[in-house]
């Protein structure tokens, strides 16, 4: 079982995964966007004491993941619920 049939099993856990991935997706994409800006016109709550690290890098990665966190709730989202198996009485 893969996470997208899990997620869709019922469509509350469907709205609640979605939901989740939408906002930590977004919250990669604002950490890219932010590393994306020059250090020096940010406090420095956003960007720590030091500047380590290669920023282009650290762009690329919270974009990707934030693309990748975006698709992934609209495969989710998108699968419809599984339909409970026909019973045939006799």
């Amino acid at each position: 079982m893969n996470l997208v049939s899990w997620a869709a099993a019922t469509p509350a856990r469907r709205i609640a995964i979605t939901a989740i991935l939408v906002i930590i997706g977004l919250a990669a994409i604002a950490v890219a966007i932010i590393y994306g800006v020059h250090a020096n016109t940010l406090p420095k709550v956003f960007v720590g004491k030091s500047h380590h690290g290669i920023h282009p890098i650290r762009i690329a990665i919270a974009a990707i993941v934030g693309v990748g966190l975006l698709i992934l709730a609209f495969l989710v989202n998108r699968r419809p619920a599984p339909r409970p198996a026909a019973t045939f009485d006799e």
